[in-house]
């Protein structure tokens, strides 16, 4: 019996687009620019699929769509079968330059809509690819950046307990590097 993990979460690129102040990756600021090798995913999901069924498996970052090669991952990670669901945690502000490949492979995209980063033209138009596509398109508009585990120094363990408890995932995540399996990528 294999277990079930609801989602994992796999960061396929270290950098960024934006230099948004409170994200928790900080990825502009700490790391130098990664992207994940298409065989490293492939490993880790052939590995984790021996002993496990993923309901979602999303692919993230930084910023998903600045991996060179985010339509091969894609079509890799599918054609595993480990996953149920394979989506992509975007920004949005690159898929107008997404290729066709790209646009034919994904079949989920959640775009976390930031204010005043993507103009109601451009939305419409990502709205139109995913509709033409037959991509399941979930818009989050985000108004704030939610508070990771390590954000607040001094704090007690109960005040961590608390906001681990309210999480906006359900503190369901389990996240993926390089053979290596981490719960709570918020915290990791």
């Amino acid at each position: 019996m294999r277990l079930f993990l609801p989602q994992v979460e796999v960061g396929v690129c270290r950098r960024c687009n934006q230099k948004c102040a409170a994200c928790n990756h900080f990825s502009m600021l700490a790391v130098p620019p990664y992207v994940m090798p298409i065989s490293v995913l492939r490993e880790d999901l052939l590995r984790l699929g021996q002993v496990a069924e993923i309901g979602k498996l999303s692919l993230l970052g930084g910023e998903p769509t600045l991996h060179p090669d985010i339509d091969e991952m894609i079509a890799m990670a599918r054609s595993t079968n480990v996953a149920n669901v394979v989506s992509l945690i975007t920004n949005g502000q690159l898929l107008h330059k997404m290729s066709e490949r790209f646009w034919h492979t994904i079949r989920k995209i959640e775009m976390d809509c930031y204010p005043g980063k993507l103009s109601g033209a451009q939305i419409v138009h990502i709205q139109h690819r995913a509709r033409e596509n037959n991509i399941d398109l979930k818009i989050v508009p985000i108004g704030k950046f939610y508070k990771c585990l390590r954000s607040g120094r001094g704090e007690t363990p109960e005040q961590i307990q608390d906001r681990f408890d309210e999480c906006p995932t359900g503190h369901l995540c389990v996240c993926i590097d390089y053979g290596y399996v981490y719960r709570c990528p918020q915290a990791s």
